[in-house]
Formats: structure tokens, C-alpha cells, sequence
């Protein structure tokens, strides 16, 4: 089952699943190079 992007944004909120249409920010293409980087 596929949730769209506007599914997403009817429910108001994210599910913190990693889904590929999550609007706020969690989909798996968002998270890339966001890891921890040493200073």
C-alpha cells in the first residue's frame, strides 16, 4: 500500500516510519546526509 503526499498532509501529522511520500521531512531521500558528522 502507497501513501501519497497528500494523504500524509489530511492525517496532519508524521508517523516517523520513513515513508517515500512523507511531506515533513522523514521520507528516506530528506534523511540522506543528515548522519552524524564529527567537528
Amino acid at each position: 500500500m502507497v501513501w501519497t503526499e497528500a494523504y500524509h498532509r489530511k492525517r496532519g501529522y508524521c508517523c516517523q516510519s520513513g515513508c517515500r511520500h512523507c511531506p515533513y521531512g522523514n521520507s528516506p531521500e530528506d534523511r540522506k546526509g543528515k548522519g552524524h558528522q564529527d567537528g
